[in-house]
C-alpha cells in the first residue's frame, strides 16, 4: 500500500518475520466507532478492540497485507 499526500510519500509492505519494537502507524478518526465498524466489516482483522489510553481511545487492526495499524480519537 502506498500513500502520497500533503508533501509526504511512502509505502507499507509485509515482511516475512516479526520485527520486535517496530513502528505502529496510528491514524486519526473523528468517529472511532464508525471507523471501527467500517474496518471490521470490510476487510480488516481487529487485533485490539477499542480501549482507552492516556490521550484518548484507539483500536488496532491488520490491513489486508498483514501490517498492524491503529486508529485513535481524542473524543
Amino acid at each position: 500500500m502506498s500513500f502520497s499526500s500533503a508533501g509526504i510519500e511512502g509505502w507499507f509492505t509485509k515482511v516475512d518475520h516479526l520485527i520486535q519494537g517496530g513502528t505502529l502507524i496510528i491514524l486519526y478518526a473523528e468517529n472511532l466507532e464508525s471507523t471501527f465498524e467500517l474496518l471490521e466489516k470490510r476487510w480488516s482483522k481487529i487485533t485490539k478492540p477499542i480501549f482507552e489510553f492516556p490521550w484518548g481511545r484507539r483500536f488496532q487492526f491488520l490491513d489486508p497485507n498483514g501490517n498492524q495499524l491503529a486508529v485513535w480519537s481524542d473524543r
